[in-house]
């Protein structure tokens, strides 16, 4: 649900990547998230892009590919955030299109819209990248034996094309399934979750609280108040209330990222003259 705010503006970090090659990006870099909303997504796509703006340090590229009904509220509630926060990012929404094959099927693959993200390398990617003769000729072959909808398509392309694939580090995917059965996301314990990932509905049910709470405290915050008092506080006392859960006894997971907000907000704000006679 948040990027983290050490997002990179095309990748995070390879593991075994020296730490240092966050540093040397030039700041002028934004970060480019695209986001594919239909249907009741209206609420949980705002509230990931709240999030973004709230925990990235970087500027933001959103790039809303949805569907016709939904475009003058998407564009309406961006532009009613603080002028600290727009001046974060820009905007841009697309329709729902498909370049190949039949419009009608692609939006029966999996969930409504859901197909639209096998299409955004045509979106985003400068021309070069071959990705529809890739696409299509494996979605014709396999579209029988397809379960998951894009998700197997995705599996099904990179199966042949394991060098066009980037594994994400565990804490840019972390789903119920790094906690519920135990903690088993070693760099979410170290540097803390860059991107919670709500499937299965967790956050809308009671199945994880923790992965609800937190939902639930980005949607509510009021973009002007203190950070400390009115988001991590009151998650505290939260996720007291989930420690009945194996997701719930690892609260610095989900922490972790508002802490080192807060700290860069503190630190950007608070400036501390140290003289000579106090170094030691």
């Amino acid at each position: 649900m948040w990027p983290s705010q050490l997002s990179q503006p095309f990748q995070p970090r390879r593991p075994g990547e020296p730490r240092s090659f966050q540093a040397v990006l030039p700041p002028e870099l934004w970060i480019h998230l695209a986001v594919v909303a239909c249907g009741n997504r209206l609420e949980e796509t705002l509230v990931m892009l709240k999030s973004a703006v709230l925990f990235s340090h970087r500027k933001i590229q959103f790039h809303i590919f949805t569907e016709d009904s939904l475009k003058p509220e998407f564009d309406k509630q961006l532009r009613q955030w603080p002028d600290s926060y727009t001046k974060k990012f820009e905007h841009r929404i697309y329709p729902i299109t498909f370049s190949v094959g039949n419009p009608q099927e692609w939006k029966k693959l999996f969930k409504p819209c859901a197909a639209q993200r096998l299409f955004l390398p045509n979106s985003m990617i400068p021309t070069g990248l071959a990705w529809e003769d890739m696409l299509y000729p494996l979605y014709q072959k396999y579209k029988n034996a397809i379960t998951w909808g894009d998700q197997d398509l995705l599996n099904i392309i990179f199966y042949f094309n394991p060098e066009c694939l980037y594994v994400f580090p565990c804490q840019w995917n972390y789903r119920p399934d790094h906690c519920m059965y135990g903690s088993n996301c070693r760099e979410a314990e170290h540097e803390g979750v860059s991107v919670l990932h709500g499937n299965r509905g967790v956050y809308h049910d009671d199945k994880q609280p923790t992965f609800r709470a937190l939902y639930e405290a980005i949607r509510d915050f009021p973009f002007q108040d203190n950070l400390f008092q009115s988001m991590y506080y009151p998650l505290q006392l939260k996720f007291l209330e989930t420690v009945h859960t194996l997701c719930g006894r690892i609260p610095q997971v989900f922490l972790k990222q508002i802490e080192k907000t807060m700290k860069r907000a503190y630190e950007k704000h608070v400036i501390i003259h140290v003289g000579p006679n106090q170094m030691h």
